[in-house]
C-alpha cells in the first residue's frame, strides 16, 4: 500500500483542545459516553451542534444512531486512528445494524449542508453505508477510516460539489459492493489519497457522473474492478491498482459514456504475490463505452496485455520487439483508435498490423519514431469487430 498519511485529525484535535469558547471540549461532551445508548448519544451530539461551532470528541468507542449533519459551518473532530496516529486509542463512531449510514451529510433535496468540517473519526460497527454525502457542498472531510466497518457501501456521494476529501479509507472493512461510489452530481471535488482494499467488494472506486473533480493518488486493491470510470469526465493522478480482475473499466455497455477523462501517470495492475489467493487473477482494462480519454505516462506493467481470451491484435515484422498497444473501441463495436503504451526497441521498419475479431474490414498502420513504434493509426474501423455486448472490449496488441 503506497500511501498513508493520517495525522491531520490528531493535529487539529490537539489544536482545538486549547481553543476558545466556541469549542465544545472534553468536559462539554461529557453527555456523549461509551456506556450510553446509540439514541442517547445522538441526542447529546445534536444538542451540542445547536450550541457550538466545534465539537471535539475524545478517544473512545461511542455507539450512535445515524449522525445527520444539516447545519452550516460546523466541525466534528476526533483524534483519528489511535494505532496509526500514535495517540493510543482512537475516536470511533459505532454504527448500528439497520441504519442507512453511520454518518450522513445533507438530507437529499430538502436540506443541503455547506462549509462543514469532519475529521479524525473511525466509523465502525455495521450499517448499509458508511458515510453518505446527500447534498453536501464545500465540506472539508479528512482522516476518516472505515477499516472496521461492515456495510454494503463505504463512502457514497450523491450531489457533492466543491468538497475537499482527503485520507479516506475502506482498507480492511467488510464492504461488499462499492468502496467509494461517486454518483451523478459529483462535481469539482478534490479527492486526495483515497485507499480501498477488500477482496470481496465489487468495485473499489466507482464514478458514475459529474465533471471536473481531481483524484490524487487513489489506491485500489482487491475486488473485481479497481477504478470504474462509468460516466462523467474527471482527472486522475497517480492511480495505483493491484489484485483486481479489472484495473480500469470505462463506461458501461450502451447506457453510460465515459468521456473527457484524463489519467496522469499511475500504475495499473500491480504486483501479484505467488502465495496470494488472487495471484491467478487477470488485471485487464475494459473499454465498454469511452470517448476522448487521455493517458499520460501510464505504467501498464501490471496489466496482462496478451490475455484477451476472445480477441487479439498482432503486429508482425519490423525487426524489433517489446512494443505493445491499447485499442480503443467505439460503442458500435468498431476500433476507434490504437494507442502505443510500450514503444519497444530495435525496429528497422514499421511492423504490419494484423487485426482479428469476429468482424471484417479493420486496418491500421504503424509509424516508427526512430527504432521504436511511435504511433498506430486506424485507417478503417471495420464492421462490428468487437460486439457491444462483449465483456472483453479491450483488445491488446503485441509488436513482434
Amino acid at each position: 500500500m503506497p500511501h498513508s498519511r493520517r495525522l491531520g485529525g490528531l493535529n487539529l484535535y490537539n489544536q482545538l483542545l486549547s481553543g476558545g469558547a466556541a469549542v465544545a471540549t472534553k468536559n462539554s461532551v461529557a453527555n456523549i459516553s461509551e456506556s450510553k445508548s446509540a439514541a442517547d448519544n445522538l441526542t447529546a451530539l445534536n444538542s451540542l451542534l445547536s450550541s457550538y461551532d466545534y465539537i471535539v470528541i475524545p478517544p473512545g468507542t461511542y455507539p450512535f444512531n445515524m449522525i445527520t449533519i444539516t447545519g452550516q459551518g460546523q466541525t466534528i473532530v476526533g483524534c483519528g486512528s489511535g494505532a496509526e496516529s500514535g495517540a493510543g486509542e482512537g475516536t470511533s463512531i459505532q454504527g448500528q445494524s439497520g441504519q442507512a449510514a453511520v454518518l450522513k451529510l445533507g438530507d437529499g433535496g430538502s436540506t443541503s449542508t455547506f462549509d462543514n468540517r469532519i475529521q479524525g473519526l473511525n466509523l465502525t460497527g455495521s450499517s448499509t453505508k458508511g458515510c453518505h454525502f446527500d447534498s453536501a457542498h464545500r465540506v472539508h472531510m479528512e482522516d476518516i477510516s472505515l477499516d472496521d466497518l461492515t456495510a454494503t457501501d463505504g463512502f457514497v456521494f450523491d450531489s457533492a460539489f466543491s468538497n475537499y476529501l482527503a485520507n479516506l479509507r475502506t482498507a480492511g472493512g467488510a464492504i461488499t459492493q462499492y468502496g467509494f461510489a461517486c454518483n451523478t452530481d459529483f462535481n469539482a471535488n478534490v479527492c486526495d489519497l483515497w485507499v480501498t482494499s477488500n477482496a470481496n467488494q465489487t468495485e473499489n472506486i466507482r464514478v458514475n457522473g459529474g465533471q471536473n473533480s481531481v483524484f490524487n493518488s487513489p489506491t485500489c486493491q482487491g475486488g473485481d474492478i479497481g477504478f470504474h470510470a462509468r460516466a462523467g469526465g474527471h482527472c486522475v493522478n497517480g492511480l495505483y491498482t493491484e489484485n483486481t480482475l479489472s484495473a480500469l473499466t470505462m463506461g458501461h455497455a450502451y447506457d453510460s459514456l465515459a468521456s473527457g477523462w484524463t489519467f496522469n501517470c499511475g500504475q495499473f495492475g500491480g504486483p501479484y504475490a505467488s502465495h496470494d489467493e488472487n495471484a491467478a487473477r487477470i488485471a485487464n482494462i475494459f473499454l465498454y463505452y469511452a470517448h476522448a480519454v487521455t493517458f499520460n505516462s501510464p505504467n501498464f506493467s501490471g496489466v496482462d496485455l496478451t490475455h484477451t481470451e476472445m480477441y487479439r491484435l498482432h503486429f508482425l515484422g519490423g525487426g524489433g520487439s517489446g512494443a505493445k498497444a491499447l485499442a480503443r473501441v467505439h460503442p458500435d463495436g468498431n476500433i476507434h483508435s490504437i494507442e502505443v503504451i510500450r514503444p519497444g526497441t530495435g525496429y528497422t521498419s514499421a511492423p504490419t498490423v494484423s487485426l482479428g475479431g469476429t468482424g471484417s474490414g479493420a486496418t491500421a498502420t504503424a509509424t516508427l519514431s526512430g527504432s521504436t513504434v511511435g504511433s498506430v493509426s486506424v485507417t478503417s474501423g471495420g464492421q462490428r469487430l468487437w460486439p457491444r455486448h462483449s465483456r472483453h472490449i479491450m483488445p491488446c496488441g503485441c509488436f513482434v
